[in-house]
């Protein structure tokens, strides 16, 4: 699952994830995809996603183009997000 597409649901569910990428090897140039499932606790290996950041991750992918929204996808999960934040302030 892509990081728009976790966010999303986080915000319609009202709930926090734990998110981690796939285990297979990341090929270049295309979207990271994430292993998801509900939060029961820090686990190690996993990252945590609230629903205040996805709140937020949501909005500014909301104002993006097109091309814009292509090259965040392609970004690892926390780069994506440091970026979302400083687009937000």
């Amino acid at each position: 699952m892509q990081l728009h597409a976790i966010c999303q649901q986080i915000v319609a569910e009202k709930t926090m994830k734990l998110i981690r990428p796939r285990k297979k090897a990341h090929e270049p140039g295309t979207p990271y995809e994430y292993d998801v499932k509900d939060y029961e606790g820090n686990k190690r290996g996993w990252t945590v996603l609230d629903g205040f950041t996805a709140s937020m991750f949501v909005q500014v992918w909301a104002q993006l183009n097109d091309a814009n929204r292509a090259k965040l996808a392609k970004l690892p999960a926390l780069q994506a997000i440091n970026i979302c934040w400083k687009a937000a302030r």
